[in-house]
């Protein structure tokens, strides 16, 4: 048969964990694309750097120029292509107020890659400088720079400030004309695409690395985790079976294939009588040495399985015992047997009670059929004795003699009313009713026979009283069988004590007494139907008692001990 294993608290399936690396996945990509935006951004501001530079250059040499009065801007030109000379420009362009083309490097064609005024202008629209990246025809992607600058803006506001005199034909013009150019520079993207390729190699390897290792961790954390759970889930299941190896109603003993001793359970240990811990580890065949296990040790050393061979107790005490030997299979090279041992005992009782009711029934058909036929006869002998004793002195030997037929034909009659009581017994009426006051009349009954006999009644009754379901008149039968027994077993006097108690499950009465006692080998038959050692008992008073307290739905007990007196034991239901 299979059953299903249930799944470890905590555990994460794999398809967690897949969207775990996914959502790791998207946040590295997330951040990466943050990092070559601002790598980027970085690099673009260091071209516009670069070519603010260049501009600040230029216009210095356009102001120079303009200070010095030199005409043609031939130094602008001059200045414009050795700016032009570094590897990252591809190219430079000059432009007047108007728009015009004034100069350009010599990689710089202006039907192809110039500007009108109107476009310098939207590119700039209304600022000082404006960059982009852009495809030109034959020189490709490429940094594309415009910046506009006046070369008398800072220049002639500083003269002004000085009050240094007008310059003719310039100062006064620059008042009334603007002077100011357009710059246009391209610059090579090269370098810039080469480091955004390299961070991006770079950081899809960081990536991968950081991925990697995150999927590494998150798997050695699922594998810990089912680590540590399937430790927890397997110590669980090794205290439920412990639970339930402890729990069995049947003694367990577990025997490896070396056949040494290796679980005891708590009932193992009652029916065994003995602790696990001093048989644990030891050879079975050293604890089963001793006379009274002479047929487990034969049977264990067989090693054949066995079912219900029957162990009888090795004294009054003692459990009687059923075992059973089962082979244990194992796939991982174990092996080994298991010993059950269930306490026949209680089944005993059954069976002894079974027997004896059997033997009660047979009793009571017997003597119902008898008693009719053995009254009559008694009847007509007394009847005629009476006469006869009217002819003899009562004196006389026949006088006598008639007086002892009588008494015996009383003796015999007193039987056989004792017998039909036995054998017909009335319906018990049960009601709630207080123990005690039933033990205080019967003892009133009986007090003074107990004082003519020297012996002290002693009540230790339950100050809360105590009550059962009862029939009052047969629990005072009872009491009173119990009371004459223990008379007859105090010939030179003693104490008789009666005690009431209510313990866990029920409610107790005892009647002790400190007479001669019982032999060991008679307590089994005492309440066997006309079982006595007495000369004149007539071994009904137990057994009518036994029927009393089975009539109760009780349970007695007899203990006692030769020459220190009787205990009986009587417990009934508690209401």
């Amino acid at each position: 048969m299979k059953t299903h294993r249930p799944r470890p608290t905590g555990y994460i399936t794999p398809f967690i964990l897949l969207l775990a690396i996914l959502l790791l996945a998207i946040i590295l990509a997330s951040l990466g694309q943050r990092s070559l935006k601002r790598e980027k951004s970085l690099l673009l501001d260091l071209k516009r750097r670069q070519a603010t530079l260049m501009v600040r250059s230029i216009a210095s040499a356009a102001r120079i120029s303009t200070m010095m009065l030199e005409s043609g801007d031939r130094n602008l030109v001059r200045f414009v292509n050795d700016s032009a000379e570094s590897e990252e420009v591809l190219f430079v362009a000059l432009y007047d107020n108007s728009g015009r083309f004034l100069t350009g490097s010599h990689r710089f064609i202006p039907e192809v890659h110039g500007l009108s005024l109107r476009e310098l202008n939207n590119r700039l629209a209304g600022a000082d400088e404006s960059y982009a990246l852009e495809e030109l025809p034959e020189l490709g992607r490429l940094f594309l720079f415009v910046s506009r600058f006046d070369p008398l803006d800072s220049s002639w506001i500083h003269l002004r400030m000085l009050e240094i005199p007008s310059i003719p034909g310039v100062t006064e013009e620059s008042e009334e004309t603007e002077h100011g150019y357009y710059v246009l520079i391209g610059m090579d993207t090269t370098d810039l695409d080469e480091a955004v390729g390299e961070s991006t190699k770079q950081l899809l390897l960081n990536g991968f690395m950081f991925l990697l290792l995150g999927t590494t961790g998150f798997y050695f954390l699922i594998v810990m985790q089912g680590y540590f759970s399937a430790r927890k889930a397997l110590a669980a299941q090794q205290q439920y079976t412990v639970d339930v190896i402890d729990g069995m109603a049947e003694g367990l003993v577990s025997i490896d294939k070396e056949g040494f001793i290796r679980t005891v359970n708590p009932e193992a240990e009652r029916v065994l009588n003995v602790r696990s811990r001093s048989i644990t580890g030891k050879h079975w065949s050293d604890f089963f040495n001793e006379d009274q296990w002479e047929n487990m040790n034969a049977l264990l050393a067989t090693g054949i399985p066995f079912y219900d061979q029957e162990m009888p107790a090795q004294d009054k005490d003692g459990p009687y015992l059923a075992a059973t030997m089962i082979p244990v299979r194992s796939q991982v090279g174990g092996g080994g047997s298991v010993l059950f041992l269930r306490d026949t005992g209680e089944v005993k009782l059954l069976q002894d009670e079974v027997r004896r009711s059997e033997r009660l029934a047979a009793l009571g058909r017997l003597v119902a059929g008898m008693a009719h036929e053995i009254r009559n006869p008694l009847n007509s002998i007394r009847g005629f004795s009476q006469h006869l004793s009217q002819r003899f002195e009562q004196d006389s030997q026949e006088g006598r003699s008639i007086k002892i037929i009588m008494k015996e034909v009383d003796r015999l009659n007193r039987v056989i009313t004792e017998l039909l009581d036995f054998s017909r017994p009335r319906e018990p009426v049960l009601e709630e009713l207080d123990l005690n006051e039933v033990v205080r009349s019967a003892v009133s009954l009986v007090k003074r026979e107990a004082i003519s006999q020297g012996v002290t009644m002693v009540e230790k009754l339950r100050p809360e009283g105590l009550f059962v379901n009862g029939d009052g008149d047969g629990l005072k039968q009872l009491l009173i069988n119990l009371f004459l027994n223990a008379f007859q077993a105090l010939p030179e006097g003693g104490v008789l004590t009666i005690t009431t108690s209510l313990t866990r499950d029920c409610a107790q009465l005892e009647v002790s007494d400190t007479g001669t006692g019982i032999a060991g080998e008679d307590l089994d038959s005492i309440f066997e139907p006309f079982f006595t050692r007495k000369a004149e008992g007539t071994g009904l008073g137990l057994a009518i008692v036994h029927r009393i307290v089975q009539d109760h739905g009780g349970e007695i007990r007899v203990l006692s001990t030769p020459g220190r007196g009787t205990t009986v034991v009587v417990k009934f239901p508690k209401v």
